[in-house]
């Protein structure tokens, strides 16, 4: 225990080469931090770790002499924290065996996964043994200080006032430092652990396969830069009655199919989809997605069929390769609040779910947390979208929501589709936002929705996105997706070689594109419909599944299309 000798507190370190402290840790504890250390739980900061790594080097092992089982965990511990610090290890088996090579022994993976509550338990006991540490540490000079400023007389206290100030300055320092960290809590620098710790953590969390959901749609995934991403608030704005709520459970549904190899970032828990509705009955809602997963009303079926049916034909279940549940949960008008999405969350917690996305219909239906807003809707809604934002970050996830469009849009659209005219979305824009600007301001991703039919009859939603508060990469912004016929299901060409969506849907600038895509529909169709096959499983390569795969696909949409259909024109429709 060298290294024992040199002290650090949080990220900084404070050489005291005298500093001991009696911590007596029983076997039951070190087992946990033994877990701990190699626990796959993505909620472990590095910081955290910094903090074992300092208590640990102050310890007294006298306390340890002699006791074989306490000490081979203590080198156990060290080793890890090595394994996690040196060589940057956060896979469970890499850090057993960094450890198993380092100790020159086999070693038994026989400590359990620890959940999040564990975690920020063993954070808080080392960041408070650390505290009692410091305050070890400096309580002679401060009783020093004190007894010196008692005994001075009043017209010389000046300078030892100073002293004290600085010492308090100085301790209130050392304590922030040896806080337990905030999996929320996250700054950066270009000095120290700070600079290391930020890139590590960004990067890790960037390149992680569960950093964003993906869809099962290609034209979502395009729009969306590859899928909605963890801390983000999403909002789709359409006119009443028109595909705002059926898009946002088509949503739900594509992101619980298509993301089977997620990871929770607490290893101990499910991981599932929420879907809030407060407008929508349950019963409708279960109904509207049975309709759009296999094609057909539930009541053409008997209960016993009907039950088997959507786990089968609607590939809607959950297995153990297919682990991501959908959760539907209702609220009446106006019921709650922001805060019940924490309630909401930490009651499936309680359950054995994490939470991987909330999608929630839709924003006029909920209140704020805040209500000094008196009837002013606008300073409502906005800050309705700001609290979302506040949850998505927390919670560390996504939140989907949707609004309404204002009378002028319902006009445009109303008259565009009196005169037979194509690419009504395009008709829409900033200024037709509904009852607050405030939504647009306060989301990071804005999507228009308008529904409309192509020249055979053919229905689409037309999708415009009007606001990214990240980069996303390629050239486009409007796309019109087909409907499976006869349903409000959206075709999932997740696997197709060729995407199925249209960039307009005007027939002048079709150039025969229609009839052409239609067939792709119909190929697609028979891939994804519940009355054929079921979806395949995510053992295959897609251009979502990974980012500079999303880059070369915005250059070659336009060169697959004209070699697949012999479309000479794509690129003029583009805009």
């Amino acid at each position: 225990m060298n290294e024992s000798r040199r002290v650090l507190y949080g990220k900084n370190p404070v050489k005291n080469k005298d500093l001991k402290i009696d911590v007596n840790f029983d076997i039951t504890m070190l087992d946990l931090m033994c877990a701990y250390i190699v626990s796959s739980n993505r909620n472990i900061r590095r910081g955290s770790v910094i903090n074992m790594r300092n208590l640990f080097c102050i310890i007294d092992m006298n306390a340890y002499n002699n006791d074989n089982e306490r000490l081979n965990r203590i080198d156990f511990i060290n080793k890890g924290i090595e394994a996690r610090l040196q060589y940057n290890l956060t896979d469970r088996n890499m850090i057993l065996h960094q450890i198993a090579g380092e100790l020159g022994r086999e070693l038994n993976d026989c400590f359990k996964e620890l959940n999040n509550d564990e975690i920020a338990w063993v954070n808080k006991t080392v960041s408070q043994i650390l505290k009692d540490s410091i305050i070890y540490n400096d309580v002679d000079r401060g009783l020093a200080l004190f007894t010196k400023f008692k005994s001075t007389e009043y017209a010389s206290r000046g300078p030892i006032v100073k002293d004290i100030e600085n010492f308090i300055n100085q301790m209130q320092v050392k304590f922030r430092r040896a806080r337990a960290d905030d999996s929320s809590d996250m700054e950066f620098r270009l000095t120290g652990d700070y600079y290391e710790s930020s890139m590590r953590e960004t990067h890790r969390k960037l390149s992680s396969p569960s950093n964003k959901l993906r869809f099962g749609t290609q034209a979502l995934n395009i729009l969306t830069g590859g899928g909605v991403e963890s801390q983000r608030v999403y909002t789709l704005l359409g006119l009443p009655g028109e595909g705002k709520s059926t898009t946002l459970a088509d949503m739900a549904i594509e992101i619980k199919r298509y993301n089977k190899n997620y990871k929770c970032k607490d290893p101990t828990k499910k991981p599932c989809v929420v879907l809030l509705i407060m407008e929508n009955g349950v019963k409708e809602t279960i109904q509207r997605i049975f309709s759009m997963c296999v094609g057909v009303d539930m009541l053409n079926y008997t209960e016993d069929e009907a039950v088997e049916i959507l786990k089968t034909q609607g590939n809607l279940h959950v297995s153990t390769d297919d682990q991501i549940d959908l959760i539907i949960k209702f609220k009446p008008n106006l019921s709650v609040d922001t805060s019940y999405l924490y309630d909401m969350v930490e009651d499936l917690e309680d359950e054995g779910y994490e939470t991987i996305c909330v999608l929630q219909d839709y924003l006029k239906r909920i209140r704020s947390v805040d209500g000094l807003f008196g009837g002013d809707l606008r300073l409502q809604l906005g800050a309705i979208v700001n609290e979302f934002k506040t949850f998505a970050t927390l919670k560390d996830i996504p939140v989907i929501t949707a609004s309404q469009l204002n009378r002028d849009a319902t006009a445009h659209i109303d008259e565009a589709r009196g005169k037979n005219k194509a690419d009504l979305v395009r008709l829409l824009g900033r200024s037709n936002v509904g009852e607050s600007n405030l939504i647009l301001e306060n989301s990071d991703w804005v999507c228009l929705i308008a529904p409309e039919y192509d020249r055979d009859g053919n229905k689409y939603l037309g999708m415009q996105r009007v606001k990214s508060r990240y980069f996303i990469a390629g050239d486009l912004y409007t796309a019109f997706i087909p409907y499976i016929a006869g349903t409000i299901k959206f075709v999932e060409d997740f696997y197709s070689q060729v995407p199925v969506h249209k960039t307009t849907l005007r027939p002048e600038m079709d150039n025969g594109i229609s009839n052409n895509n239609q067939g792709i529909i119909n190929d697609i169709k028979e891939f994804t419909e519940v009355n054929n096959v079921k979806l395949p499983t995510d053992n295959g390569t897609n251009m979502f599944m990974n980012a500079s795969a999303m880059v070369a696909y915005n250059m070659a949409i336009m060169q697959r299309f004209a070699q697949s259909q012999n479309v000479i024109a794509i690129k003029r429709v583009a805009g």
